[in-house]
C-alpha cells in the first residue's frame, strides 16, 4: 500500500537533485603548484607560465578549488616580490574574484593583503589603508590571528609613509604581540624591521640600527634571502645617515648582489637610491650620478605612467564583476524558485491522486494495524522490562567491579605495609640479638667472676667493668626506644617551616664544631618554606651537617652546600660535601641501616642516617645518596606536599572539631553542638597542647552552635586557659557568633580579660572573614 507514496518521494527528490546539481570538484596536483611557484622564484618565467596556462585551461571547465585560488595568490605574490606589479595584480584580482564567489574567506583576506602591499609600493596610501582596514575587520571577525597580525604590520608601514609615527608604532606593537604569540619568526623579523624604519624617521638611529640587526639575525637563521636583502638595504641606508660610510657601502653591496640574484626589482630599486645618497654624502659625484640614473631607469620600468591606472582598472573590473555576480545569483535564485514552484504544483496533483488510493488502502489495513499496534505495545513493555533488568545488572556489575578494585588496592597497600614492617622487624630482631647480646653476656660473665673472686682489689676492678657494661646496655636500650617511639608516634600536623630559619638553628647548635675556615653555604631561594614537622626537619639538618663535619677530609677545607628546589608535587633538598665519601660499590645496601659505620677513626654509633631515613619515611618522602671515596657525598631528599594543610584535624568528636591551619599558623575551634563541661574542658586542654607544640599566635573559634557555657567553666577558662595560652604565644582570638545574647555575660568578661592579658579579640560573622583578618595581621607584623 506504500508503493505509490514511495514513487512520489522518489520523484520529488529527482526534481530537487536536478534543480540544485553541484558542479564537479577537481583536485589540483600539489606537485604542480609547487613547481610553478618554484620556477617563478627561480626566474624561469616561460616554463612556469606554460604550466600555469595548462592549469587555468583545466579549471575553465570545472569549479575552482581552494588549491587553485591559492596558486593564483602565490603567483601574484611571487610577481610582487619581483617588483612586477602589473602581472601581480592580474593574478591577484582574478584570485580575489574566485575567492569571493566561492566564499573562501581566509584566502580572500590574504589576497586583499597582497593587493594592499602593492598599493603601498605604488605610494597610493589611501587605497592601502582601505584594503588594510577591510582585511583587519574580516580577520578579527573570523579569528584569523596570523592575518590580523599581518594587517597591523601593513597598516603600520603605510602610516610610516604617511608620517604618522604614533599610529604606526601602535600598529606595530599589536602586530608584534600576535606574531610572538604564534611564534611566527618571519613575521617577527618583518615587524622589527618596520619598527626600525619608524625609529629612523624619528631620528633615533641607534635604536633603528638595533632593530634592523635583530630582524637580520632572524631572517639569516631562517635563510630568508628576500628578507636578508631588504635588511642589508635598510641597514645600508641607515648607516649612511649615521655617516658610517664604509659599513653602509658593504651592506648596500650585499643588498645589490642578493637583489640581482633574486631578481627582486623593488629591493634593487631602493638599493640604487640608497647608493646614490651614500656616494653623494661622500662627495663621490660620478658614482652618485650613475646610481641615480640606474634608479630612475629601473623605477620607470616598474612604475610606468600607466601602471597605477591599470591597477585601478583591475580593481574597478573586480568591483563590476562582483556586482554582475550578485545580479546573476539573484536571477538564478528567482529561476530556481520558479522551477521549484512548478515542481511543487505537479507534486501536489500527484499527491492528491495518491492520497485517494492511499485512503482506500488505509481503511482496509486499519484493522490489521490495530492488531499489530497492540502486539507492538506488548513487545515494547517486555523490552522495557528487559532493559530495566539489564540496567540493574549493569549497575550491580559496575558496583561490584569498583568494590573489587577498591578491595584489591587496599589489599596491595596492606601487603606492601606488611612486607615493610616484616623487613623492619627482621632488622630490629637482628639489632636486638646482636647489640644486646654483647652487653648482657659481659654482665653475666662479670657477675660470675665477682661471685668467684674473693680478692677485694680485683672485685673493685670487676665492679667498674660491670658499671661500664651497664652503661653500654642502657645506651643500646635508649637507641632502640628512640626507634620504637619514632615508628609508633603519630605525626599528623604539618606546620609552615622556613628552611633558612631551621638551618640557622642547626648551625647554632653545631657552632662549637664549625671552624672559621669551613665554607658552609645554603640557598633556599627556590623554595623558602615547606609544610612539615619542625622537629624532623631540624633533626635531618643536624644529622647530615654533623656527619659532614665528622667525616671531613684532612687534606682540604670542608665545603658544604645546601639548596632547595620546588616541583608541582613537593620539595627537593640537596646537601653535598667534599669529605671522605663512602664506598657505595660495597656499602650501598648498608648506608641507612642501624649501627652501620663506614669510618671508624671518628666516634659514633651508626644511628644518625638510620634515623634520618626513618623520619623522612614518616613524612612519606625519600632519600638517596651519591658518593665517591675521597671526593665527597651528596644526599638528595624529596618531601611531598601534604594535603589539606588548611584544616589538619588533630581532634574531632561529636561536640567539637579542632584543626590546625598551617597557612596562617592558627588553631581552628569549631563547636558542633551544645557542649558539656567535660567536652568543653577536654577541647581546650587539647588546644593548649597545640599551642605548646606549635606556638600558634592566634586561634579562631566558631561559637554559633556551642550553646551556653556554665559559669564555672567560664571562670576556669579565664583563670587557667587564657594565661597559659598567652605564655605559649597567643596574641589574637577571632570569634564567630560571640555576640549572641545567650553569651552576653561571657562576652563582657572576655572583653575585659583579653584586654588585661594583651590579647586582641575580634568578632566576625564567617570563618572566611576571621581567616582573612589573621592573615592580614600576620602580613602587617612582617611589614612592620
Amino acid at each position: 500500500m506504500y508503493q505509490p507514496l514511495r514513487i512520489l518521494v522518489g520523484f520529488l527528490f529527482s526534481l530537487l537533485y536536478l534543480a540544485g546539481q553541484a558542479q564537479e570538484k577537481v583536485k589540483l596536483d600539489t606537485l604542480v603548484t609547487h613547481r610553478i611557484v618554484s620556477l617563478l622564484y627561480a626566474n624561469n618565467y616561460d616554463e612556469a607560465l606554460l604550466l600555469l596556462d595548462d592549469v587555468q585551461k583545466h579549471f575553465e571547465s570545472h569549479s575552482p578549488t581552494e588549491e587553485y585560488v591559492k596558486l593564483l595568490l602565490n603567483v601574484g605574490g611571487a610577481f610582487n616580490e619581483k617588483g612586477n606589479y602589473e602581472s601581480s595584480q592580474q593574478y591577484l584580482f582574478k584570485a580575489l574574484t574566485l575567492a569571493t564567489q566561492n566564499n573562501f574567506q581566509e584566502l580572500e583576506c590574504r589576497i586583499l593583503l597582497e593587493i594592499g602591499y602593492t598599493y603601498y609600493f605604488l605610494e597610493q596610501v589611501e587605497k592601502g589603508i582601505e584594503f588594510g582596514n577591510e582585511v583587519l575587520e574580516k580577520s578579527i571577525s573570523n579569528n584569523f590571528k596570523d592575518i590580523e597580525g599581518t594587517a597591523y604590520n601593513m597598516l603600520g608601514i603605510i602610516y610610516v609613509k604617511s608620517k604618522d609615527g604614533a599610529m604606526a608604532m601602535s600598529l606595530f606593537d599589536k602586530a608584534l604581540a600576535i606574531r610572538k604569540e604564534l611564534n611566527d619568526l618571519r613575521g617577527i623579523s618583518s615587524t622589527l624591521s618596520n619598527i626600525a624604519l619608524q625609529y629612523e624617521e624619528d631620528g633615533e638611529y641607534n635604536k633603528a640600527l638595533e632593530y634592523q640587526q635583530r630582524s637580520f639575525a632572524i631572517d639569516d637563521s631562517l635563510q630568508n634571502l628576500y628578507g636578508v636583502s631588504w635588511s642589508h638595504q635598510m641597514t645600508g641606508a641607515l648607516l649612511t645617515k649615521m655617516t658610517r660610510f664604509t659599513e653602509a657601502e658593504e651592506a648596500l653591496q650585499k643588498a645589490e648582489s642578493l637583489a640581482h640574484h633574486l631578481q627582486a626589482r623593488e629591493v634593487l630599486l631602493q638599493t640604487y637610491k640608497s647608493k646614490s645618497k651614500l656616494f653623494s654624502a661622500q662627495r663621490k659625484l660620478e658614482e652618485a650620478l650613475r646610481y641615480a640614473e640606474a634608479y630612475n631607469t629601473l623605477r620607470d620600468s616598474i612604475y610606468n605612467s600607466g601602471l597605477a591606472g591599470k591597477v585601478m582598472l583591475l580593481q574597478q573590473s573586480y568591483a563590476m564583476n562582483e556586482r554582475d555576480r550578485k545580479i546573476a545569483l539573484q536571477q538564478g535564485a528567482i529561476e530556481a524558485q520558479r522551477k521549484f514552484f512548478i515542481a511543487l504544483v505537479v507534486a501536489f496533483i500527484l499527491l492528491t491522486v495518491l492520497l485517494f488510493f492511499y485512503y482506500k488502502s488505509y481503511r482496509k489495513a486499519r484493522g490489521l494495524n490495530i492488531e499489530i499496534a497492540e502486539q507492538k505495545e506488548e513487545i515494547q513493555a517486555q523490552a522495557e522490562e528487559l532493559t530495566e533488568s539489564n540496567q540493574t545488572i549493569h549497575e550491580l556489575n559496575e558496583h561490584l567491579e569498583e568494590e573489587v578494585k577498591r578491595k584489591s588496592e587496599a589489599l596491595v597497600a596492606t601487603n606492601e605495609e606488611l612486607v615493610r614492617h616484616n623487613n623492619e622487624l627482621l632488622q630490629f630482631s637482628y639489632t636486638v640479638s646482636h647489640n644486646l647480646r654483647g652487653p648482657v653476656a659481659r654482665l653475666l660473665g662479670l657477675m660470675n667472676l665477682i661471685s668467684l673472686n674473693a680478692n677485694p682489689e680485683e672485685k673493685d676492678s670487676l665492679i667498674k667493668l660491670l658499671q661500664q657494661s651497664t652503661v653500654d646496655l642502657d645506651t643500646v636500650l635508649k637507641d632502640l626506644n628512640l626507634i620504637i617511639d619514632l615508628r609508633n608516634r603519630i605525626y599528623k600536623v604539618r606546620e609552615k617551616i622556613l628552611l633558612e630559619e631551621e638551618w640557622q638553628k642547626c648551625c647554632s647548635l653545631l657552632q662549637d664544631y664549625l671552624l672559621p675556615e669551613f665554607s658552609i653555604r645554603a640557598d633556599f631561594s627556590a623554595q623558602p618554606h615547606i609544610y612539615s614537622i619542625r622537629a624532623i626537619i631540624q633533626n635531618i639538618f643536624y644529622n647530615l651537617l654533623s656527619n659532614a663535619i665528622k667525616y671531613r677530609s684532612p687534606d682540604r677545607k670542608l665545603e658544604v652546600r645546601v639548596v632547595s628546589k620546588s616541583s608541582d608535587e613537593g620539595t627537593f633538598l640537596y646537601m653535598s660535601d667534599n669529605g671522605l665519601g663512602i664506598d657505595l660499590i660495597n656499602q650501598r645496601e648498608n648506608i641507612f641501616k642501624l649501627y652501620k659505620r663506614f669510618h671508624l677513626h671518628v666516634t659514633g654509633k651508626g644511628l644518625g642516617l638510620y634515623l634520618v631515613k626513618t623520619q623522612i619515611e614518616v613524612l612519606e618522602g625519600t632519600i638517596d645518596v651519591e658518593s665517591e671515596l675521597n671526593r665527597g657525598t651528596t644526599f638528595s631528599i624529596y618531601l611531598p606536599k601534604p594535603k589539606d594543610i588548611e584544616e589538619q584535624i588533630f581532634l574531632e568528636n561529636e561536640a567539637v572539631r579542632l584543626c590546625y591551619d598551617a597557612n596562617i599558623n592558627s588553631t581552628l575551634i569549631v563547636w558542633k553542638r551544645h557542649v558539656t563541661s567535660v567536652e568543653y574542658r577536654g577541647a581546650f586542654e587539647a588546644v593548649l597542647q597545640t599551642l605548646r607544640s606549635y606556638n600558634t599566635p592566634a586561634w579562631i573559634a566558631d561559637l554559633r552552635r556551642q550553646g551556653a557555657v556554665e559559669a564555672e567553666d567560664q571562670k576556669w577558662f579565664m583563670t587557667s586557659v587564657l594565661p597559659e595560652a598567652v605564655r605559649c604565644g597567643l596574641r589574637r582570638i577571632g570569634a564567630i557568633g560571640f555576640t549572641n545574647p545567650i553569651r552576653k555575660s561571657y562576652y563582657d568578661k572576655m572583653i575585659s580579660k583579653t584586654a588585661d592579658l594583651g590579647i586582641e579579640l575580634k568578632v566576625f560573622e564567617t570563618m572566611e572573614q576571621a581567616k582573612d583578618w589573621v592573615k592580614a595581621s600576620v602580613t602587617d607584623s612582617v611589614q612592620v
